[in-house]
């Protein structure tokens, strides 16, 4: 699954972009991966956010639209975003999706890595 991460190297909190004095947002506009041929570019596991799009360090139940920063989906839409399936189909996924099923969209089985830990809490 491929989704969107729109708006890479301002780091956006809900829809207001995040002054480059806070932290977060400093250290974003640098390694933030928003370039096309950026190394820092790879794999974006699913982690979430609160819902204020502030980390929590582990991540969060808001995965789509609270924040555009790493382990999340954004964009521009209203009320949620697009991703692009392997069959190449392309689905609008809603923002009230929680990260543990998003995550859970994105494997054939069950989430591997980060998102493992997740799934376990919140699937027992």
């Amino acid at each position: 699954m491929i989704g969107e991460l729109a708006a890479r190297n301002t780091l956006y909190r809900g829809r207001s972009a995040v002054p480059v004095s806070d932290p977060e947002a400093a250290a974003h506009a640098v390694a933030s991966g928003g370039a096309w041929a950026d190394p820092l570019n790879g794999e974006n596991w699913i982690e979430g956010r609160r819902y204020d799009g502030t980390s929590r360090g582990n991540g969060g139940p808001c995965a789509i639209n609270c924040s555009n920063a790493k382990g999340n989906l954004y964009s521009f839409h209203t009320g949620g975003a697009q991703v692009l399936l392997c069959d190449g189909s392309v689905l609008f996924i809603s923002e009230n999706l929680g990260a543990t099923v998003l995550a859970s969209l994105d494997t054939q089985t069950k989430p591997q890595g980060k998102n493992k830990r997740a799934w376990r809490r919140n699937s027992q």
